[in-house]
């Protein structure tokens, strides 16, 4: 499931980014631990800020162990995004997501590559390659209030069905060829065609 967040560098994107890690950022996130590990539905768990000039999007990957729902997954993630949106998160929490992406930042800086798409991303956004500074600042301005306030918002839109929700299920492997052939609906009137 995915839905749309402040755009890159604007007020809330840090927030989102934080939440983003402690909902799925690795194997002691909140989704991995009650998904894989506690409730073992689930065999993976990705939780992402993907940042953009215009908004940005906030997106939940899950993959169901056999045997479980897509249902089942989307209920167990509508809980931890509720628990989200009303409980404040820990300090310790938002330390961990901080110093993650901030070693990320700085792992990207030791090749001349990295800090040139680094140099580049701040010019093109924000007409300043000298950024690296107050970048890391938004991050540690953020607060178990502000990651509250970010969920308020966002995620009340979600559980109210504001979001966009995919899923894959395992089929018999003819469904590229289907797709063709609906496609063109035997007439061979594809895109391009007269």
């Amino acid at each position: 499931m995915s839905w749309l967040t402040p755009a890159i560098f604007k007020p809330g994107d840090a927030d989102a980014d934080i939440a983003a890690h402690i909902l799925g950022g690795g194997r002691a996130s909140r989704l991995y631990q009650k998904l894989v590990y506690e409730k073992q539905i689930a065999q993976d768990v990705n939780v992402y800020q993907h940042s953009l000039m215009l908004g940005s999007q906030f997106g939940i990957e899950v993959t169901a162990r056999p045997g479980h729902t897509p249902e089942e997954l989307e209920q167990a993630v509508n809980t931890e995004l509720e628990a989200l949106r009303t409980q404040p998160v820990e300090q310790r929490e938002i330390d961990q997501a901080r110093t993650t992406i901030e070693t990320q930042t700085i792992t990207r800086l030791e090749n001349l590559n990295g800090i040139a798409n680094m140099l580049n991303s701040h010019n093109h956004f924000l007409h300043t390659p000298d950024y690296l500074q107050k970048d890391i600042e938004r991050y540690r301005a953020v607060t178990p209030a502000t990651v509250l306030a970010f969920a308020r918002r966002a995620i009340a839109a979600v559980l109210a069905g504001r979001r966009l929700r995919g899923e894959g299920r395992p089929g018999n492997g003819t469904a590229g060829a289907d797709a063709a052939r609906a496609d063109d609906g035997g007439g061979g009137n594809r895109i391009g065609q007269p």
